[in-house]
């Protein structure tokens, strides 16, 4: 009964969702997950404290930025510096672009007679995250360090020079220095190098991309456009599939409007895995960066790994043709059970990826082979109109197809074992409404790790968004999602479907110049086909902000949940500090609240402290293994202190 008022209640209270803050939530509350940190989410938010000037930049430079592909580039860089725009809203009004292309440009980018403030030269960041209770590696003795959790980046750019390090310690770790970071970029005309930590992005990401990358989510379009960066900075805490060593790339002008670009990167590299001394086998690799017990920190850094690689992309008006391949070998064979990670003790990926475009439409495809000769394929489809957007794609990845650093939009993001086609629709006819699907249909070519026999599904999307006005945004989000596994009844095993229903309705407005608040409703439903075990789940928060003084804002956020268990957690995306950000699943029953504030003391220093609070009812602890908590309540403090030169 109490889901019947909820729905009805959501139904009278409809809401919002897209600020300009918002649209950060958009593009990352289904890539972060529980991870703290996503390389493009750095990338913004290094762009944020380094801007690029749109009348000084060009096209090169400009497509590094996230969701800013060269042909976008060479448009706005031609519309500010020969025909003179200098305003976002009338270079908007020339460009189609999706909110989160114009929340990068307007946030990553400036325009010189309104620069909003002097770009740093010199950003230093320090961070501390401070857990009141002690969890069980404390009190079982288990952990080799202390309680300290600290992160430390400096990051530097200077003409065509820039650079960074970065330090990290969790909490548990005995290491002050746990991980290290950095690396030196430099540009001189077409030529790039990189010393030091960079990752690689090529084509469509069948063999080379980031940790993350784009999940399905509102923003049904950018995803199938996002154009691969080639070689760049790693800047993030994430401390796997990332490369160290050296990086060039180097763009010849050919002629009628053609290039070539060509990339070679070299990178030797230790990861953290367990090895089978006897049998000389690695049988898993290690990627949470925790190093806190004796068995942890024996994985450290065990496993040498060297690659060599090469991109070569060719580019002539509409058309881009690119191949890429890299080497990897490695002391001890891989052996492991996991999807996402080499087999062998050395073997080579190639790739070849293709694309054009056509006034409004847009081709492109990757087809790629590993080490066992597996061939993987990706074609997308993008149709741009006035009115709407369009597209549809297709992936193809076999069972055993190994490519650790590749990546799968879709219901995996392993590359493999998936086979999918997604189509994706944003109605833009209205001038303050937007109306985006998605429909994706995925099955896999064998058994998973966890379930033995294949797996399919139907994942399906709608959202609405209504900007009444400047001030108030309505937005209602349905997802429908089936997925089949198998299942032991009476002691049989049986295949059964699962059904998984979530409603979502959010609302924020604008109370003053200087201060909003925002309520969300959501509501989600799981059902099973033949074992009748129907969950609900249930949250519901309000959150305002307000600027007290032109240099100090506060905010608060509280949250009530109510669950039948983890399969029916509700996520909240959680963002009040820059380059700190993650989801948060709410299960079980119970409350969260944080409280936030924002001090720019002066030009050059700004300050941020966040204090959360976790209460689960009804339970002894929280959390499990060496995370856990005796009794009901996590309480943590999180302070950031930024310093601009």
């Amino acid at each position: 009964m109490k889901f019947i008022i909820t729905i009805l209640f959501l139904l009278v209270y409809s809401s919002y969702s897209q600020f300009e803050e918002l649209e950060n939530e958009n593009l990352f509350e289904n890539t972060l997950i529980e991870s703290e940190e996503s390389e493009i989410f750095d990338d913004i938010e290094y762009y944020i404290v380094h801007p690029i000037s749109l009348q000084n930049t060009n096209s090169l430079f400009l497509s590094r930025l996230p969701l800013i592909n060269s042909e976008i580039a060479v448009r706005i860089v031609d519309l500010v510096q020969v025909q003179g725009i200098n305003n976002y809203k009338a270079l908007f009004d020339s460009l189609d672009l999706s909110q989160a292309q114009r929340y990068v440009l307007t946030n990553c980018t400036y325009f010189s007679q309104s620069r909003r403030s002097i770009p740093a030269n010199l950003n230093v960041r320090i961070r501390t995250n401070y857990q009141f209770e002690n969890v069980a590696g404390f009190e079982k003795s288990k952990f080799q360090g202390d309680k300290l959790n600290y992160y430390t980046k400096v990051s530097s750019n200077f003409n065509n020079m820039s650079g960074g390090i970065l330090f990290d310690k969790d909490v548990g770790e005995p290491n002050y220095f746990d991980f290290i970071s950095g690396y030196l970029s430099w540009d001189y005309s077409n030529f790039h190098i990189i010393v030091g930590d960079y990752s690689v992005e090529f084509g469509l990401g069948n063999i080379l991309w980031r940790n993350f990358g784009f999940r399905k989510s509102p923003d049904v379009i950018s995803p199938m456009r996002y154009e691969a960066k080639g070689i760049l900075p790693y800047r993030s805490s994430i401390e796997s599939n990332f490369f160290r060593g050296i990086a060039i790339s180097n763009i010849y002008s050919l002629v009628k409007k053609s290039d070539l670009k060509f990339s070679l990167f070299v990178s030797k590299q230790f990861r953290h895995s367990t090895i089978d001394s006897i049998e000389s086998l690695v049988t898993s690799l290690k990627n949470d960066g925790l190093f806190r017990t004796d068995l942890e920190i024996s994985r450290k850094g065990n496993l040498e790994e060297n690659i060599l690689g090469s991109m070569i992309d060719y580019r002539i008006k509409n058309l881009q043709v690119s191949i890429a391949g890299f080497y990897y070998e490695y002391p001890f064979k891989l052996a492991t059970q996991s999807s996402s990670v080499f087999k062998g003790k050395n073997g080579k990926n190639l790739s070849l990826f293709a694309s054009y475009n056509l006034k409004n439409n847009y081709l492109r495809t990757e087809i790629s082979r590993d080490a066992e000769n597996y061939i993987s394929a990706k074609l997308n489809y993008i149709v741009r109109e006035n009115n709407y957007d369009f597209t549809v794609g297709l992936r193809s990845f076999p069972e055993f197809y190994r490519a650790q650093y590749g990546y799968i939009f879709g219901e995996s993001s392993s590359a493999s074992n998936e086979f999918g086609v997604y189509a994706g629709f944003d109605l833009k006819k209205f001038k303050n409404i937007k109306i985006s699907i998605y429909a994706d249909f995925y099955s896999t070519y064998g058994r998973t790790y966890y379930i033995p026999l294949n797996v399919s599904g139907v994942d399906l999307l709608s959202d609405f968004l209504y900007e009444i006005n400047r001030d108030m945004l309505i937005n209602l989000r349905f997802r429908y999602e089936i997925k089949n596994q198998l299942i032991e009844l009476n002691n049989i095993k049986l295949i059964e479907n699962i059904y998984r229903v979530s409603f979502r309705s959010d609302l924020k407005a604008k109370i003053t110049d200087a201060s909003y608040c925002r309520m969300r409703f959501e509501v989600v439903n799981r059902d099973r086909e033949l074992n009748k075990a129907e969950e609900w789940g249930f949250a519901i928060f309000g959150e305002y902000k307000a600027e007290i003084f032109y240099n100090f804002s506060v905010g608060l956020r509280m949250s009530y949940y109510d669950t039948d268990s983890f399969n029916s957690a509700i996520w909240q995306y959680e963002y009040t500090m820059p380059g700190y950000a993650f989801n948060f699943p709410l299960y079980a029953h119970g409350m969260r609240f944080y409280l936030f504030t924002d001090y720019e003391i002066n030009k050059f220093i700004r300050f941020w402290i966040k204090y959360s609070l976790l209460q689960k009812n009804n339970v002894k602890n929280i959390s499990s293994g060496y995370n856990e908590i005796k009794g009901n309540k996590d309480n943590r403090l999180t302070v950031q202190l930024d310093f601009y030169f």
